[in-house]
């Protein structure tokens, strides 16, 4: 299985694999996939929210270290040439309109999943076919059964968790999940993400981006 990626996770649950389109509006998607490349910047440590702003680690300025997936170390350099500093919300309305584009190119470029363009009249939108359905379905079914189990969720589970509550994809994960589910969950969230202040800052910006965005599509 290729190596897990939060933002391709979080793709892979929004995309509804029979008809190839995503289950939430394109402005919705581009906010949460934006805030997800950024939450894999904070966790690998080569970003930092100090003062609500986006800051980078020494490491990433010295360039100790830079991230191996090509994304993640264009969106590096992005906020690396920023002559401002920007805050989360900021940052995730920068990256939101290229996002999804960004992030479903990742996963055609390791062969997940194919690109269509489709027409239908004047209209043009764009379909994801994965290559393994399986490999598709597999992060919605994970979240979703160790939600359901009441287990406890690592870390990358938990991120993603909160991604999915962000987003409003958290009901759809657990659809039909027994009473209670939703807010155990939740509650894994608050408290296991306490240690890593950067990303609850990370989350609340995408949570209060796409509450924007979805009042604007009301």
């Amino acid at each position: 299985m290729p190596t897990r990626q939060l933002a391709d996770d979080l793709f892979f649950i929004a995309l509804d694999d029979r008809t190839g389109l995503l289950r939430v509006h394109g402005d919705v998607v581009g906010s949460v996939l934006a805030g997800a490349l950024l939450v894999e910047l904070a966790l690998g440590e080569w970003i930092e929210v100090l003062d609500e702003s986006v800051e980078l680690t020494g490491d990433a300025l010295l360039r100790r270290k830079v991230p191996l997936d090509s994304l993640a170390h264009k969106i590096l350099d992005t906020v690396l040439g920023q002559p401002d500093l920007l805050s989360p919300r900021e940052w995730i309305v920068f990256l939101a309109g290229s996002a999804e584009r960004e992030v479903a190119d990742r996963l055609a470029r390791s062969n997940q999943i194919s690109i269509e363009r489709r027409r239908r009249g004047l209209s043009r939108g764009t379909a994801y076919q994965p290559a393994e359905i399986n490999n598709a379905a597999w992060p919605r079914a994970r979240l979703s059964e160790h939600c359901r189990s009441r287990r406890d969720l690592d870390v990358y589970d938990v991120v993603l968790a909160g991604l999915c509550h962000a987003s409003g994809l958290l009901h759809n994960v657990l659809d039909a999940a027994p009473a209670g589910t939703y807010e155990q969950a939740m509650q894994q969230v608050h408290a296991r993400l306490r240690p890593f202040p950067s990303v609850v800052a990370l989350l609340d910006a995408v949570e209060n981006r796409v509450t924007a965005d979805a009042a604007t599509l009301a």
